[in-house]
């Protein structure tokens, strides 16, 4: 699908859209009573393409080492997908979930903006994997207040991990700006 804007402002000097794409670089522990586990900035690593590593672009997403809040650089509309590579290596989970959550007032109050759960039927002494992702459009429409954090969480019984490497995506998220504000 081709998306044709008018407004400059929404694509680099070479006419590209403006999109960053992160991955954890460590696995993340969705435990047992755990609760949401956000993708912290300190665990991302940021993809190296046109729009990501040493662009304005790019370079301008804060996200937090120990909190996981995003930051955006510019007012607009983004489209947001979050992408889980989920591994269970126990026989105790039974669903889990992958996570967007933002604000508008600066965390002031936190909402779950979309959640894709799933489900893991792990056979005894095997390991088993299942990859899911949420998609979300969000509208900052002010770069102070308006946040996102992006992470996962289980059920209350058993531990899952949302699986990374250090070289390649597996686990994390992309955010593709589709227009000015």
């Amino acid at each position: 699908m081709a998306l044709y804007f008018s407004d400059g402002s929404d694509f680099d000097s070479a006419g590209n859209k403006k999109a960053v794409q992160y991955h954890i670089t460590s696995n993340i522990t969705l435990g047992q009573n755990a609760g949401f586990q956000a993708m912290q900035g300190n665990n991302l690593n940021v993809a190296d393409y046109v729009g990501g590593a040493g662009s304005t672009f790019a370079s301008s997403f804060s996200i937090g080492n120990s909190s996981g809040q995003v930051t955006f650089p510019e007012t607009g509309l983004y489209y947001i997908s979050l992408n889980g590579d989920m591994v269970v290596t126990s026989n105790n989970v039974r669903s889990a979930a992958v996570v967007i959550k933002g604000t508008t007032n600066n965390f002031g109050n936190t909402a779950i903006l979309a959640r894709r759960h799933f489900c893991i039927n792990r056979p005894t002494g095997t390991t088993s994997l299942q990859q899911v992702n949420v998609e979300y459009l969000f509208d900052v429409q002010d770069t102070t207040t308006h946040k996102i954090i992006c992470g996962g969480e289980s059920d209350n019984i058993g531990t899952c991990y949302l699986q990374a490497d250090s070289n390649m995506f597996l686990s994390g998220f992309t955010i593709i700006k589709l227009r000015g504000t």
